[in-house]
């Protein structure tokens, strides 16, 4: 028996898909301008075409009527005879020779087109003897003309400009979708790393949750402590999972804050009292001297959020102190510094910090600054990181 395995084919890198679609994006839109311009292009000449034939027209009607040299609605006469004919310009010399070359396109029924490079006329021969008005030289024809040259150069000249903008605009599109390609395989690849870290710190969590269940139900690991480091891991989950909710939320647009008047001090006061217990259980010192009263109209849920993830951040960094100062860096401003004393943020760490999805040096989900960043800036402030005298400092201006 053969047996007949198929192979799953290897699904496209998501960078190369990012490329491909905007790549084929930019095609598409340069066809269709492409397009748009030459239907114009098009359109234009044609328009001039019509009424430079019904101008023809209207003076083969009215010709016995009225006669003013070159002038009838663009249309003039061309005579048609000896090469000793004194004619009005070059143009009318070159259309006469091509009329004497090729007699057989030309019919006193019909209109002619002559154009060359920056030649356009429309003409239709009449017989001499139609007219009473002849000049000294014997002639043959008359070519009743319609010189639309200024026109279509006009026309041709500036959908040249056009399609040369055109060709820029195109050139600048490239050089902007380069870079835009870039920034999506950036984020693909943080994304790709944050949720590889996401599934790695939620199965920790859930191996020890599983691991004590098993524990407390076969009796060898015992019910309190069990019980206590289940709690522990769930709200590590709990916390992670928010955290994620909260990037969805933000990316979708559906967060804004509630402003509240609010003193963001006692916000500051709350979310130090949530860390208290991991300060204390890793001999950390909170030093905080806020002096400046601070209301402002803000959300609490955000700003809480906000300075819980910078004093986590600092927990995680910190030797022996966490320090949270305010100062007026000018009038009506109000800044809220959060200083540790462990080895300071590097320059690396320091312009990233605040992207989605990185991890530093001994991060954890990687959203935690970004989110308090998103939050601080939905309220008009700004948030920044620096070393100051040697420490890490995150310091938030409202």
């Amino acid at each position: 028996m053969t047996i007949h395995m198929k192979t799953a084919q290897k699904q496209p890198h998501s960078k190369y898909v990012n490329r491909k679609i905007i790549r084929r994006m930019l095609i598409l839109i340069s066809l269709i301008i492409a397009i748009v311009l030459a239907l114009i292009w098009y359109i234009q000449y044609r328009d001039i075409d019509i009424r430079a034939e019904q101008s023809l027209r209207t003076y083969l009607y009215a010709r016995d009527q009225y006669f003013d040299g070159r002038s009838f609605f663009g249309v003039y006469e061309c005579f048609v005879g000896s090469d000793d004919l004194k004619y009005y310009d070059e143009t009318d010399e070159e259309l006469a020779r091509y009329y004497k070359k090729y007699p057989e396109r030309f019919s006193v029924d019909t209109v002619t087109r002559y154009s060359d490079f920056n030649t356009f006329i429309l003409a239709q021969p009449i017989r001499a003897s139609f007219r009473s008005y002849m000049p000294e030289e014997p002639v043959e024809y008359i070519l009743i003309c319609c010189d639309v040259s200024y026109y279509t150069n006009l026309v041709r000249n500036n959908m040249l400009v056009l399609f040369g903008a055109l060709a820029g605009f195109i050139l600048l599109l490239f050089a902007i979708s380069r870079n835009t390609i870039h920034a999506l395989d950036k984020k693909d690849e943080a994304m790709n790393n944050f949720f590889a870290n996401a599934s790695h710190e939620m199965k920790t969590p859930l191996m020890a949750i599983k691991g004590n269940a098993d524990g407390i139900l076969h009796g060898y690991v015992e019910q309190e402590k069990g019980c206590e480091i289940i709690e522990k891991e769930a709200d590590r989950m709990s916390g992670l999972i928010s955290s994620i909710l909260d990037i969805s939320r933000l990316d979708s647009g559906a967060v804004s804050p509630d402003l509240e008047q609010n003193d963001v001090r006692e916000i500051i006061y709350d979310a130090i009292s949530s860390v208290m217990q991991e300060a204390v259980n890793r001999n950390i010192e909170l030093s905080v001297d806020l002096k400046e009263p601070a209301f402002r109209k803000c959300d609490e849920r955000m700003m809480y959020s906000a300075f819980s993830n910078i004093l986590t951040n600092g927990l995680r960094y910190a030797d022996s102190l966490i320090r949270i100062y305010d100062e007026k860096p000018e009038e009506g401003k109000i800044r809220f510094v959060f200083e540790n004393d462990g080895t300071p943020i590097s320059e690396e760490d320091a312009s990233h910090i605040f992207e989605r999805f990185y991890k530093g040096d001994r991060g954890q989900s990687g959203i935690g600054m970004a989110l308090a960043q998103e939050y601080i800036m939905l309220h008009g402030s700004r948030i920044e990181v620096g070393v100051r005298e040697g420490r890490t400092a995150f310091s938030i201006t409202l």
